[in-house]
């Protein structure tokens, strides 16, 4: 079983309803949402060293 579900999108709706969701369907699972990639991967280092199961949904749009 997962521990934590990280989501990270600029769009801070989408986290919202996201989390909202994943909090129904799993309420045991902590669900922290980033608005930023780099606040993402600066919360992702400084538990680098952590046991934690966890998943990241990422939000990456590719501008041509």
């Amino acid at each position: 079983m997962l521990d934590q579900i990280i989501l990270i999108d600029d769009d801070n709706i989408v986290n919202v309803i996201n989390t909202k969701f994943i909090n129904k369907l799993l309420p045991d699972v902590n669900v922290k949402s980033f608005d930023s990639g780099e606040k993402g991967l600066v919360y992702l280092i400084s538990m680098q060293d952590s046991l934690k199961k966890t998943l990241v949904f990422l939000d990456i749009i590719c501008r041509l």
